[in-house]
C-alpha cells in the first residue's frame, strides 16, 4: 500500500504538498490544491538513469542529482550496449544519454530502443557538432560537457514539465521542421 509520510503547505494556504511512499519504497511528492481539488504529479521523482562512457561525466551528473528532490538514480551504464540493457530493464523516466559510446552511439541507443519506447532523453556530450543528430532523434533536450548544475536543473525542470503532459508512447518530435 501506499502511505503518506509528510505534508506542507502551500505558500497560497489552499493546498499542499505532500510525500507518499510506497511499499517498495518507490517516493512521489504531488502538489494538491483544496480550492480546485486539483493533484498534480508534475513535483513526481523522476526515474533517472545515466549512460555515459567516461567514469568521470558518469560521476558528475551523478553527483550533481543527488541532492535534487525530484531525481532518483535509478542505474548508469558504461556504453551504447549496457543503455540499452538499462533502459529496457529499469524502464527509466529520463536517459541523460551521451551522443558517443563505444558499441552504440547515443543515436543507435534511441534507434534500437525505438522512439516510441525511448524514455525521455537528455543527449550529453562534449561537441556540439553532435547537436542536431540528437535533436533529430527526437531529444528532448541536449547538455554540454562539463555539464553545469543551473543548466542540469533547467534540463530536469523540462523533461517534468514535458512527462506531466505527455500521452503515453508518444516521443518527443524532433525539432527540425
Amino acid at each position: 500500500g501506499l502511505r503518506t509520510v509528510g505534508k506542507r503547505s502551500n505558500r497560497d494556504g489552499i493546498g499542499c504538498r505532500v510525500k507518499v511512499v510506497s511499499a517498495s519504497g518507490a517516493t512521489q511528492h504531488f502538489t494538491v490544491s483544496t480550492a480546485v481539488g486539483y493533484l498534480s504529479a508534475s513535483d513526481k521523482t523522476l526515474r533517472v538513469l545515466i549512460a555515459d562512457d567516461e567514469p568521470l561525466a558518469r560521476a558528475r551528473l551523478e553527483d550533481l542529482l543527488r541532492p535534487l528532490p525530484r531525481a532518483e538514480i535509478v542505474g548508469t551504464a558504461a556504453d551504447g550496449d549496457e543503455a540499452v540493457e538499462a533502459i529496457r530493464r529499469l524502464r527509466p523516466d529520463v536517459v541523460f544519454l551521451d551522443v558517443q559510446m563505444p558499441g552504440k552511439t547515443g543515436v543507435e541507443v534511441v534507434r534500437e530502443i525505438g522512439p516510441r519506447n525511448m524514455p525521455v532523453t537528455v543527449f550529453c556530450t562534449a561537441y556540439d557538432q553532435h547537436a542536431l543528430s540528437a535533436f533529430d532523434a527526437a531529444a528532448l533536450d541536449y547538455l554540454m560537457k562539463p555539464v553545469r548544475p543551473e543548466r542540469l536543473a533547467a534540463a530536469l525542470e523540462k523533461v517534468a514539465t514535458f512527462l506531466a503532459g505527455r500521452v503515453p508512447g508518444v516521443a518527443p518530435r524532433p525539432l527540425r521542421t
